[in-house]
């Protein structure tokens, strides 16, 4: 994916800087794996027009350029006028952790005995939408967030070293987890460093198994988070990193399937 966008930025004189997985999608399930297929949840933003007329869950998150300049914005359960008008670029499903400054609520850990919300769980503009078990797995977790005046775009990407079963089990049998965040922490994070990265709002995207990243080092030297559906292989950490330039990136034979169906990223126009 890094390499297609690369290629096709520059033949519009840009180059790549950075990019991640964006919200959430659905999967199958099939067996073989080879069956298996993803699908969108909710409505999704692309080149100014609205794809996928899916129902819509929690909140999209989305950019539109301005004279020249990127504009960030969530809106809660926008419909397809409101995505149009707001959004070259966005995604659906998403949970909003800040919203102008104020933090939404978000599900206290479940008590003993205390079943999960059967999906899709409602939501309001008050709350930052609700994944029963997800939102209290300490997984891996991928988050942005942004300045008021959209001048400022900060990537967070938290990821722990296992996959995500061992921390959905901990949920389901309500005892401690180790490694990885819960929804709950990645919204303090954000919180407490609010003022002095003048932080007005916050969303969650895809995290656990599927979270990734890939981020320019140098002129063509790159550093890559694999996703942990990538990595069927057990012997492989689900913290990998590979460092490598963009021509020569050759895979490990076992990172043959994972990933997302939506990225977001950056680019720079070429000096």
């Amino acid at each position: 994916v890094a390499r297609s966008l690369h290629q096709k930025l520059q033949s519009d004189n840009r180059e790549l800087i950075a990019l991640w997985n964006g919200s959430f999608f659905g999967l199958k399930n099939l067996k073989p794996r080879e069956k298996d297929y993803c699908f969108h949840v909710s409505p999704i933003v692309l080149n100014g027009k609205v794809l996928y007329n899916t129902s819509n869950h929690r909140w999209s998150f989305g950019v539109k350029n301005i004279n020249g300049k990127p504009r960030f914005g969530a809106l809660h359960l926008p419909g397809r006028a409101a995505l149009q008008a707001n959004f070259d670029f966005a995604t659906g499903a998403a949970q909003c952790l800040i919203k102008d400054g104020a933090s939404l609520k978000i599900e206290d850990f479940p008590r003993e005995n205390q079943a999960p919300k059967k999906q899709p769980v409602a939501s309001t503009p008050l709350e930052a939408g609700h994944i029963p078990i997800l939102d209290h797995m300490k997984t891996s977790r991928v988050s942005v967030a942004w300045t008021g005046d959209s001048s400022k775009l900060f990537l967070l990407v938290v990821k722990e070293p296992d996959s995500e079963t061992p921390s959905r089990a901990a949920v389901e049998k309500r005892v401690a987890a180790n490694g990885g965040w819960m929804l709950a922490d990645v919204q303090r994070f954000w919180l407490s460093a609010k003022q002095d990265l003048k932080i007005e709002n916050a969303v969650a995207l895809d995290g656990g198994d599927v979270a990734q990243m890939g981020l320019r080092q140098s002129e063509d030297e790159w550093i890559f988070s694999v996703a942990r559906l990538a990595l069927p292989d057990l012997k492989l950490n689900a913290t990998q990193q590979m460092e490598t330039k963009l021509e020569d990136t050759v895979l490990h034979p076992e990172i043959s399937r994972g990933g997302s169906i939506m990225y977001f990223y950056v680019s720079a126009a070429k000096k």
